[in-house]
């Protein structure tokens, strides 16, 4: 489970830059390279990922997609990911609408994560109108 908050639409593409509030759920995930050796291709792991982002101003993203998880040391990572969903932008709706995210984190505990996200959601130019923007996000998860 996760929670973060941030800012949205960092580079004022649709006029009303705002508060961003995200809440998300992944999986365990699994780690395809693990041959046992603790090496960081056997750390890599493709998690499962379902997020939901708010803004002040009434935008709303729901999508589902997978992260990738890479370790940089014993305590940090780095995280991509790519979700496939639907945005709700100044009274319309944009699907498909897809979100990529690239950030760093860093292992607080056992159980709790913390990592500065950046995100960028359109619609790739599948529709007449132009739904871009980005967000800049701190993120906390736990582990259960």
């Amino acid at each position: 489970m996760y929670l973060g908050a941030g800012w949205d639409d960092v580079n004022d593409k649709t006029g009303s830059p705002a508060v961003a509030l995200m809440a998300g759920v992944a999986g365990e995930g699994w780690r395809p390279f693990d041959d046992g050796s603790g090496s960081i291709g056997a750390r890599f792991r493709i998690r499962p990922q379902l997020t939901a982002e708010a803004t002040f101003d009434g935008d709303v993203f729901v999508g589902a997609g997978l992260a990738f998880q890479l370790p940089v040391g014993s305590r940090s990572f780095v995280e991509a990911s790519f979700q496939p969903g639907v945005q709700y932008l100044e009274s319309d709706v944009f699907a498909p609408q897809f979100r990529s995210a690239i950030g760093i984190g860093f292992d607080l505990d056992s159980t709790t994560t913390l990592a500065l996200i950046g995100n960028h959601k359109s619609n790739a130019k599948l529709g007449q109108d132009d739904s871009s923007s980005e967000t800049i996000l701190l993120r906390v998860g736990w582990r259960y």
